[in-house]
């Protein structure tokens, strides 16, 4: 594994973990590298926007030319932010770390969403929030740009977590009788 390819993967690890405690647990909720686009849609999780251009369906639904995923998907993208990788892994205090490491992370994705197009940016957009489904409401990026209210947020979350339990039911292997 080379050098930038260990850096990107500490940083999607990294943000992997922030997402996950940020979002509440789900039994058997993958890593978002491990599963293809199919493998969405059972049981909503979080899913960033760089790992979707990564899939070749997201790439045909949004047309992306040769170019755009070549940048997009090369590991030359990370060489600007190596130093910032590199102090950000350094922070003793976890919490400050992981800031770090998402302030990057966003910075990484502002410099991969300026390859796309409006429109793409659009629909990609459109997509993470599908899959994402009902936890989008749970996001707090989310509920402020919707301009959520805390006592609404509280009124939302009951719902989304009773329609994750039943999700999880119903997505359940049956098993088979003796």
């Amino acid at each position: 594994m080379t050098r930038i390819a260990a850096i990107a993967f500490a940083l999607g690890t990294a943000i992997s973990a922030s997402v996950s405690a940020q979002a509440p647990a789900r039994p058997g909720a993958p890593g978002s590298d491990s599963f293809s686009i199919q493998d969405f849609g059972t049981i909503p999780r979080p899913v960033m926007k760089m790992g979707l251009l990564r899939m070749e369906p997201i790439q045909v639904e949004l047309k992306m030319t040769d170019a755009q995923k070549e940048v997009s998907t090369s590991p030359k993208l990370f060489e600007p932010f190596q130093e910032k990788i590199q102090a950000a892994r350094g922070v003793e205090d976890p919490e400050k770390r992981m800031a770090a490491m998402q302030v990057i992370q966003q910075e990484i994705q502002a410099a991969v969403m300026e390859v796309l197009e409006p429109g793409q940016r659009e629909r990609l957009d459109q997509i993470q929030l599908q899959l994402q489904g009902p936890e989008a409401f749970l996001l707090p990026d989310f509920q402020k740009r919707l301009g959520l209210t805390g006592d609404q947020v509280e009124k939302i979350r009951p719902i989304v977590e009773e329609g994750r339990a039943e999700m999880i039911k119903t997505s359940a292997v049956p098993s088979r009788p003796g």
